[in-house]
């Protein structure tokens, strides 16, 4: 490869890093599981789920990390030897650092006391290698094949985890150019039409003044109504393709049930990838409710969407519905809860904010979330969140019956 094609294999690589929105998270059960089954089994005292990233390398996980590494969680590059998997895309096996000349000058080998090292490569669906996964020794160790393979199966388990999350970024933001897309054709189009409007005027104003101008004989008068009726229709043509936008955005009365079904569509085949189920015991039959049907369908699939991305592998997602009071008012409620790693209680009260990326919600999501309350509020509903770290999440909003 040129340095041209190596510098643009670095720029994906780090741009699919960020769209997993692993960097700077906080830990999740999930992994740690995995990096502490790997301490136990091998024996290290220390174990990383190292993720490299342009000037550090990110811990999303570790087991045995001195301090003050282990409460920040990160480290410079001159620290890491997990560079070199991902440079590589290769495992890295080291028996005594000491001795090898590619690390033996590395800071972690004075300040760390890492002497052995072998380290996986956490490599995307996509082929881009993001870090490592890594067990560490403080004295020199002859790594066997059968430790290095429980690695790359713990590695494996981790990129299930990781791949589904950065296929539900990539899904998210194809919709999104797509939905851009069809906004910009649609005004162009509605621009295009409404120019229409100025030389139809003058036609239907010409075919007027024939009228007034003179009596006409019976062949220019059979052609002059034959204009005048295709100017007519014509006419009548731009002004039910101008108000068909404003008429496809009024609410109608529309079955919650529809909404719920059209939204398992979009997500459906995400969860059934992750191996998560989605639970739709519980959709009680509910009254019909005032809504835009595509907006619910957005807001409901959006909601769906984070609860499968959070949700670890063999994990339940459960949708409600089920009629209720909002202050008073008589409503439709839609529920949606998961088993993912829940929401600390500071960050519930700024969730809904427009801009506001909390760790569950980099990369954009944030704007889902502020879109979604903007849709229910303005339907004259509220949506909600309940949380607890590390107990899953339940999000809620409520739709007033039908009037």
């Amino acid at each position: 490869m040129t340095s041209s094609d190596l510098a643009a294999v670095e720029a994906n690589r780090l741009a699919t890093l960020r769209r997993s929105g692993l960097l700077d998270s906080p830990p999740e059960e999930i992994f740690d599981q995995w990096t502490a089954l790997a301490s136990r089994v091998l024996k290290t005292p220390v174990v990383l789920m190292s993720l490299v990233d342009r000037d550090r390398q990110f811990f999303k996980s570790q087991v045995g990390l001195p301090e003050p590494w282990a409460e920040k969680r990160e480290t410079p590059l001159s620290y890491s030897f997990c560079q070199y998997v991902a440079a590589l895309d290769q495992p890295l096996v080291v028996t005594d650092a000491r001795a090898l000349p590619l690390v033996r000058d590395n800071l972690a080998v004075r300040d760390l006391g890492v002497i052995a090292y072998a380290g996986v490569p956490l490599t995307t669906t996509g082929g881009e290698t993001l870090g490592s996964f890594c067990a560490i020794d403080t004295k020199p160790r002859d790594w066997t094949g059968d430790e290095l393979e429980i690695l790359r199966a713990l590695a494996e388990q981790a990129m299930t985890q990781i791949n589904l999350r950065i296929d539900l970024e990539k899904g998210t933001e194809q919709l999104e150019r797509s939905r851009a897309n069809n906004r910009e054709r649609e005004v162009r189009f509605q621009q295009d039409v409404h120019d229409l409007r100025t030389p139809l005027t003058a036609v239907t104003m010409g075919l007027d003044a024939v009228e007034i101008s003179g009596p006409l004989n019976e062949q220019q008068r059979r052609f002059w109504k034959i204009a005048q009726e295709n100017a007519r229709a014509l006419s009548d043509l731009v002004r039910t393709i101008l108000e068909t936008p404003a008429k496809a955005a009024a609410i109608s009365e529309f079955q919650p049930e529809e909404i719920v079904r059209s939204a398992l569509g979009f997500v459906g085949p995400l969860a059934d990838r992750a191996g998560i189920v989605i639970d739709t015991s519980a959709l009680a039959k509910v009254p019909p409710i005032d809504a835009n049907p595509q907006e619910l369908v957005r807001v409901l699939t959006n909601l769906l969407a984070n609860a499968v991305k959070f949700t670890p592998r063999g994990g339940r997602v459960f949708v409600r519905l089920e009629e209720a009071r909002n202050d008073g008012t008589p409503s439709v409620r839609f529920v949606v809860t998961d088993e993912g790693i829940g929401i600390a209680p500071e960050d519930q009260k700024t969730i809904f904010g427009a801009g506001v990326k909390l760790h569950r919600f980099q990369e954009g999501n944030g704007i889902g979330l502020s879109y979604c309350k903007r849709v229910i509020e303005a339907r004259g509903g509220e949506i909600k969140v309940e949380s607890a770290l590390g107990q899953g999440s339940t999000f809620s909003f409520f739709i007033p019956q039908q009037s």
